[in-house]
């Protein structure tokens, strides 16, 4: 059985460790092939972004070779003065219409020589040499065609991009033609390429300023991207990817960029991978939350098992216990325990029911009620059996238990019907009562000796609960204080209708009483000496109190009636006054004559003075020392009266 529990405990956690480790194993597996596909998707974000610049590329490099050709065509004809005009307006009209704003020539000082919108030089001196595009071609004997950074029409203020080519004669410049082509223009062709809005496609300089941006232009033509963007130190020809945050949206993106081989351009297309990976984060996301709530309910399901088996295994557990305890309790319990059936035979017994009733192994225990129950009638005991079995609550009585050699105990019988197999039996326990009946006897006649004590002592004796109120009295209290019991016991110790004075006449407050101070302090109080004033009179009383530290009472105060004592008392102290005073008076009397003598002693010193001879001087001194030594001592007996009269009165009164 104990290998059993063992074994089940020890399932419990394996089967929860064994869920968990199979949940995280699944989820590694889940989370790899999510990783996967995200990396998946990434690529065919990679592959899309490659092949859209690849045609951004081709887009954009068919429409520089466009421009190319224009500015050559145009610089022909500009230098031969043929046809000038209309030659200008077959380009216009070649573009697309809004891709181009307008086609100037400058001369070789830089100023407008003329303009398709129609400005001249006699209508506008407008001067350009100090742009860049036309210090590149005055700077350079390189013929090639130059791209412009935007620039910001002076009249219309539109954002153009100028595209020009410098008109040579013989090596030198004679001036240069420049074709206008719009941003927006542009960006918005370029803008037709994408499928998602969030995704940018860009043409930049290999100076890192935008020619044309699908997304924010105007705030893009303004902004130089980073000097740290590969795509800045490549050669022409180059391509390559990226990922990194937009200079002008402040997004991540997957970035593809190609230097294009002939033209000092780079085309760049930006996809948004939050938007691309949108859908297959959703999906993701949607797996997770069902992973989890399968795991969760897997896991709810796991230690659903482990606790059934932990509680089985307690149950069984408990039930083992329950019966070694059972066991253990009738081996070891000190009451007589016996189970018995509704026929009153006995199923079970305690060892301490055998011994109770004197049996041992040999001869055996009694089988039948009959056998030791002396307290009912044979006839009584099975009706009395069965209606213990039927009763709903435990049921306590006493009775008398025959033991095996005839003699008989007292018992207290604790018993109760219980069910067990769906049979009825009743439960019975039996305590020898004995030696708690001797005692309770014993206890019995000390409680009349002590209250016989009590009712016979001089000595006034009440008792207080916690709060002070009176709770007993001896019959001697009530002879001293005048009042009755039932008087007594309506009343509080710092009750008002008590009137108490202190031996000098004035009122005792209750926290000087003996009482008050014993239940304050927790400490023995004695001899308080106090003046009861009662209806019939007054009473002198010496009390104490001592604590007796109980939930139950308070303090026991004893009352000494000290009337006869007090009466000699004041006999006594009227006695001494008389006393001193005639002390007083003879003192001062034989003082008198002293004090003469000690004078006319000395008037005779004075006037023998001459005739007197030492011997005769010195009898004077003895008498005169005489007469000193006499006062003195009439002088300390009047100190030493009053210590002496009271002395005399102490030892007086503890006599009586």
């Amino acid at each position: 059985m104990e290998k059993s529990l063992h074994r089940q405990y020890w399932m419990a956690p394996m089967i929860v460790i064994i869920s968990a480790l199979a949940c995280l194993m699944y989820w590694r597996l889940a989370l790899e092939g999510q990783d996967r596909l995200i990396a998946d998707t990434r690529q065919t974000v990679e592959r899309r972004a490659v092949q859209l610049n690849a045609g951004v590329s081709q887009e954009v490099d068919a429409m520089v070779r466009q421009i190319d050709l224009a500015t050559q065509y145009l610089r022909a004809a500009y230098a031969s003065q043929n046809a000038f005009d209309a030659t200008v307006r077959l380009v216009l009209n070649s573009f697309p219409a809004g891709a181009l704003q307008f086609i100037t020539v400058f001369n070789e000082q830089g100023t407008l020589a003329y303009s398709s919108n129609g400005l001249t030089a006699a209508t506008e001196k407008l001067y350009m040499g100090d742009r860049e595009y036309f210090r590149v071609h005055a700077d350079s004997q390189d013929d090639h065609l130059f791209i412009s950074k935007p620039v910001v029409e002076r009249m219309t203020s539109v954002w153009l991009v100028p595209f020009t080519r410098s008109i040579r004669r013989d090596g030198r410049v004679l001036g240069m033609i420049a074709i206008s082509v719009r941003p927006d223009y542009l960006s918005k062709t370029l803008a037709r390429m994408l499928l998602n809005p969030q995704d940018t496609i860009a043409i930049l300089r290999p100076d890192g300023r935008f020619i044309t941006r699908t997304r924010r232009l105007e705030e893009a033509l303004q902004t130089q991207v980073p000097a740290d963007r590969p795509f800045l130190q490549t050669q022409p020809g180059t391509s390559g990817i990226f990922r990194a945050l937009s200079a002008i949206d402040q997004v991540p993106m997957m970035f593809a960029w190609h230097h294009l081989e002939l033209w000092p351009l780079i085309t760049i297309v930006g996809l948004d991978e939050e938007a691309e990976l949108a859908l297959i984060l959703a999906q993701i996301a949607t797996e997770r939350r069902h992973g989890l709530i399968a795991t969760g309910l897997f896991m709810l399901f796991a230690f659903g098992v482990a606790f059934l088996i932990l509680r089985v295994g307690r149950e069984k557990n408990e039930l083992v216990n329950s019966q070694r305890r059972y066991q253990v309790l009738l081996r070891t319990a000190s009451d007589g325990i016996h189970i018995l059936d509704a026929d009153g035979t006995l199923r079970e017994a305690s060892d301490s029911f055998r011994r109770m009733l004197g049996y041992t192994e040999v001869p055996p225990a009694p089988r039948h009620i009959a056998e030791w129950d002396a307290g009912f009638a044979p006839s009584e005991l099975i009706p009395k059996v069965r209606e213990l079995m039927r009763s709903p609550v435990p049921v306590q009585f006493q009775t008398r238990h025959r033991r095996l050699d005839g003699s008989q105990i007292p018992v207290d019988i604790n018993a109760c019907g219980i069910e067990l197999d769906g049979q009825r039996f009743l439960y019975a326990s039996s305590r020898d009562i004995s030696d708690r009946n001797q005692l309770e006897e014993q206890l019995r006649e000390n409680q009349e000796k002590l209250q016989a004590i009590y009712d016979v002592l001089p000595v006034g004796i009440s008792v207080t609960d916690p709060d002070g109120n009176i709770i007993d009295c001896n019959q001697a209290s009530e002879v001293l204080l005048g009042i009755s019991q039932e008087e007594r016991l309506a009343r509080h110790y710092a009750d008002r209708q008590w009137t108490i004075r202190r031996p000098d006449g004035h009122p005792m407050p209750p926290d000087e009483r003996a009482s008050m101070q014993a239940l304050q302090s927790g400490e023995a109080v004695r001899d308080v000496v106090m003046e009861v004033v009662m209806p019939t009179g007054s009473q002198w009383l010496l009390v104490s109190a001592i604590p007796l530290h109980n939930r139950r009472y308070g303090v026991v105060i004893a009352y000494v009636d000290i009337n006869k004592s007090k009466r000699i008392e004041a006999e006594l102290r009227r006695s001494n006054t008389e006393l001193e005073q005639f002390a007083y008076a003879v003192s001062h009397d034989l003082r008198q004559p002293l004090r003469m003598i000690t004078s006319y002693l000395h008037l005779l010193e004075q006037e023998l003075h001459e005739v007197l001879n030492d011997e005769r001087r010195q009898y004077l001194n003895f008498v005169a020392d005489g007469a000193k030594r006499m006062d003195q001592m009439l002088v300390a007996l009047l100190a030493a009266i009053p210590g002496l009269l009271k002395s005399s009165f102490q030892t007086r009164y503890y006599e009586k």
